[in-house]
């Protein structure tokens, strides 16, 4: 009887000879306002079987290859990509990176020697760790910028958001003095990041001795405890309407504004829990992974 094992595995082999490896032009890492990471990769790749080493590790079921606009069938295995092309092609590759939480900490793993550039929104992220091997960096529209080479790990929190406090003022006797009035006091601290990466030396050692001695690591993968209440209502109202709904449907049973609406819509599409597609001048909303809300 013939092993169909032994010929599986002879086949798996001679595809891994026929791959060609294929390294990344340009790397984009961008942290949103939630802390979910989306990394961005174009490759210039030939025809055939191409495998691309992924630069940070995915949550595999948010991966998409597209290669002059269409959609490629991707195998992903052990942090690489496998490509098949008939044709050399420019290919886009995006996917939701999947981070490390520890407490209220943010890990980020990068594992290429590469260069990619890191977007932090500074209105709602901070930086608990300097980068190592800054190549350039700048601050502008409340983003900072930073060029790096890894491999290395960047540590971030999500920050509190500012409070506005009111001076009251103090009533007094108007028979006698002039009435006071004390003008509202806005307190809305804004970081000086230039000063963060020159003398991040020490915050990095105070930040790194806190941070490693805390709860037991669990994975972002678990995408529902991303979620926020929009979010699972559009969850829920796309099983309600049999997985898929018009952006405009959603609209009027949410009853949410509709900039916050999209917002969320693409906050979803980002991390792999939905499709928009164009249908005419609307957009259709497609449940594509079941997720606990």
């Amino acid at each position: 009887m013939v092993d169909v094992r032994y010929h599986y595995k002879y086949l798996l082999i001679l595809l891994l000879l026929l791959t060609t490896v294929v390294s990344a032009q340009t790397i984009n890492v961008e942290v949103d306002e939630s802390g979910v990471c989306l990394v961005s990769i174009k490759v210039e790749v030939g025809d055939g079987l191409q495998s691309v080493r992924l630069p940070i590790e995915p949550i595999a079921a948010s991966i998409v290859a597209l290669a002059d606009g269409k959609a490629l069938p991707v195998i992903y295995e052990n942090n690489t990509l496998y490509l098949i092309l008939d044709k050399p092609s420019t290919v886009d590759i995006s996917y939701v990176a999947n981070v490390s939480l520890v407490g209220n900490v943010f890990h980020l793993s990068i594992n290429t020697d590469d260069n990619l550039t890191l977007k932090i929104p500074t209105s709602s992220v901070i930086l608990l760790t300097l980068p190592k091997n800054i190549i350039s960096f700048k601050e502008e529209g409340g983003v900072l910028t930073l060029v790096v080479r890894g491999p290395q790990e960047i540590t971030y929190s999500l920050r509190v958001p500012s409070i506005t406090q009111t001076v009251i003022p103090t009533p007094t006797n108007t028979a006698t003095t002039q009435p006071t009035v004390t003008q509202p006091t806005v307190v809305t601290p804004k970081p000086d990041y230039t000063s963060l990466l020159i003398t991040g030396i020490v915050v990095v050692a105070v930040a790194s001795g806190v941070t490693y001695v805390v709860l037991r690591r669990r994975r972002v993968g678990d995408i529902d405890k991303l979620l926020d209440d929009v979010d699972r209502s559009i969850i829920r109202e796309l099983k309600a309407r049999g997985g898929s709904a018009l952006q405009s449907e959603l609209q009027v049973s949410i009853n949410v504004p509709k900039t916050t609406l999209w917002r969320h819509v693409k906050r979803l599409e980002r991390l792999g829990v939905v499709r928009v597609e164009k249908v005419g001048l609307q957009n259709r909303v497609t449940l594509v992974r079941d997720v606990k809300v």
